[in-house]
């Protein structure tokens, strides 16, 4: 020991192991204060960290948008579908002479008549309008056309959200573009299970469409919210739009809670959705006279270049 401490020669033996176990002791406590001090300040700081990275994660999920809104416009003709009674096909330019004699001259007992129509005009530029469904309490006089789409709505975020608005936003309308209009025989429109806007009203809350539904015709959103986020599926609602006398251009806007509140509007990305309305005395007219009422089967008005319509006047 002497050889291994040559500053303890000359103590009594009892002192000097004294001082070796002293010496030992203060090495083990630099040993664990090194070794074991990162171990310590970890536990001590663990529950911090964690919080901090708790609080990242939602700050991250704050920034994703609340929902995002898909359209899927319903189709006919193309898909081998008929149209619906009363609905209106139309075309930004005058039909010509060849095209309007190939019109009036199919024939609507023919099983494919409908996709026949739409063969024809689809790839002149024609788009579809229907008629506006039956719901309880619409305001009187407030629409001649419609477009009718499911809307879906998805949120990426980890929370949990509720949508408990969801409005209709106009942002311009104007006279109708449609200079030549195809109509299929109206026996009145159906209900449909959904919501409906009114563009033209100034009603811009969605209403309940279904007039068998309970509150009918009241807003959609008084009695129901649509969860999103944590996972869930979409939420999704049929949608018709109403225009009246003017084709309009409009956004949807929504209002949500989580747990951290009420927030909104939001508007939806992407373009404006639009709802075309049927002009009331188009240059060309032709409808389908299904009550084949003494004439030919094709009800026209307007500056018609074929014989093969029961002519009427325009309205």
């Amino acid at each position: 020991m002497d050889n291994r401490a040559p500053g303890l020669r000359g103590l009594p033996r009892r002192q000097r192991w004294r001082y070796v176990a002293l010496a030992g002791t203060l090495a083990l406590g630099v040993f664990l204060a090194v070794n074991l001090a990162p171990v310590v300040v970890g536990l001590l700081t663990a529950d911090t960290a964690t919080q901090v990275q708790k609080e990242a994660e939602r700050e991250a999920d704050g920034r994703l948008p609340p929902f995002t809104a898909e359209v899927a416009y319903e189709s006919y003709g193309a898909s081998g579908t008929n149209f619906p009674d009363g609905t209106s096909i139309v075309l930004d330019r005058v039909l010509t002479a060849d095209e309007q004699t190939r019109l009036t001259s199919l024939d609507f007992r023919d099983e494919r008549f409908h996709q026949k129509v739409w063969e024809l005009l689809e790839p002149l530029g024609a788009r579809v309008v229907t008629l506006p469904s039956k719901v309880v309490g619409a305001p009187p006089g407030k629409g001649n056309s419609a477009r009718t789409f499911q809307l879906r709505l998805h949120s990426d975020r980890a929370r949990e959200l509720s949508i408990v608005d969801l409005r209709a936003t106009v942002e311009e309308c104007s006279p109708p573009t449609a200079r030549t209009v195809v109509s299929f025989a109206s026996g009145g429109s159906a209900a449909i299970q959904g919501v409906v806007w009114y563009l033209a009203s100034g009603v811009v809350v969605p209403l309940i469409s279904d007039e068998d539904a309970p509150h009918a015709g009241e807003p959609f959103f008084r009695y129901h919210q649509i969860d999103l986020g944590d996972g869930a599926s979409p939420g999704a609602l049929r949608v018709e739009s109403v225009a009246d006398k003017e084709s309009c251009s409009w956004h949807v806007d929504a209002t949500y809670t989580d747990t951290e509140g009420t927030h909104g509007p939001v508007r939806h990305d992407g373009k404006p959705f639009s709802t075309e309305a049927v002009p009331q005395n188009p240059h060309l007219r032709f409808q389908v006279d299904l009550g084949l009422s003494g004439g030919l089967p094709w009800l026209c008005s307007g500056a018609v270049a074929t014989g093969r319509c029961t002519f009427t006047p325009s309205t």
